[in-house]
């Protein structure tokens, strides 16, 4: 009950950054996962969807620029050996202004993108593929002697995607 309640109380703390709660989060999940075991990284999961809220007074055309608003984007982890629900291994709410996570994701490292990072970050920061690029290679970095597999809608047959997924073996 005292554990249950602190981790309340750190995630209710607004000393606490976001980036903070992601990670602890994010290694909660992974330590549920047995050393060296494969994990299911199922991307955009979510039954929240704002695009049509009308609280949202600042909507603007996002991701794959037919989504109006806010979109939240969220990584699932399964343990495959068991089936086990891991819970959230990244998320990340993308609104007008950007993704809320862009202090822990590099989303203008990839020299491919260089001159759209110069040109357009905005744009780059809210493509639906490149997200899904940079929330897998930072769920990988965070998970060393885990073969990842990443599941992600048809949309995302993409040489780039392939290419990321590759990188992270």
């Amino acid at each position: 009950l005292a554990a249950t309640a602190s981790a309340y109380r750190f995630a209710n703390n607004e000393e606490v950054e976001l980036s903070q709660l992601r990670r602890s989060r994010r290694d909660a999940a992974l330590a549920a996962c047995p050393a060296g075991e494969p994990i299911l990284v199922i991307n955009d999961v979510s039954i929240l969807d704002y695009s049509q809220h009308n609280s949202k007074a600042d909507r603007r055309a996002i991701g794959d620029h037919r989504g109006m608003g806010y979109e939240y984007v969220c990584n699932l982890g399964v343990c495959l050996s068991s089936g086990r629900h891991l819970g959230v291994l990244h998320d990340s709410v993308i609104s007008s202004a950007r993704p809320d996570d862009a202090d822990e994701i590099a989303y203008h490292a990839d020299e491919r993108f260089a001159s759209l990072s110069q040109t357009d970050p905005t744009r780059l920061e809210s493509n639906h593929k490149h997200i899904l690029n940079c929330h897998f290679a930072h769920i990988a970095k965070a998970a060393p002697g885990h073969p990842l597999i990443l599941v992600a809608d048809r949309e995302f047959d993409d040489y780039f995607i392939f290419a990321g997924c590759r990188r992270q073996q």
